[in-house]
C-alpha cells in the first residue's frame, strides 16, 4: 500500500502551507485527516530563484498552486 498525501510548495488546492496525512487503521474502517502547517514562503521562493530555477515557481509558492 502507497499512500502520499504530503506536500511543500505546490499543493494546487490554493492553501500554500505544507501538508500530511495521518491515516488511522482499525478493523474495517480507515480515518484520514491532512494536516497543514506553515512554513517559510519566503525563504524557499528567495532559494529558488538564488539557484537558477523559473521564477514562476517562486510565484507559485504563496498562492498554493
Amino acid at each position: 500500500l502507497l499512500l502520499n498525501r504530503g506536500s511543500i510548495g505546490r499543493p494546487r488546492d490554493g492553501d500554500p502551507r505544507a501538508s500530511y496525512i495521518v491515516l488511522d487503521i482499525e478493523v474495517m474502517r480507515m480515518v484520514h485527516r491532512i494536516r497543514r502547517v506553515q512554513y517559510e514562503i519566503d525563504r524557499t521562493a528567495r532559494s529558488i530563484l538564488e539557484n537558477g530555477l523559473p521564477s514562476f515557481l517562486a510565484e507559485r509558492l504563496s498562492l498554493g498552486i
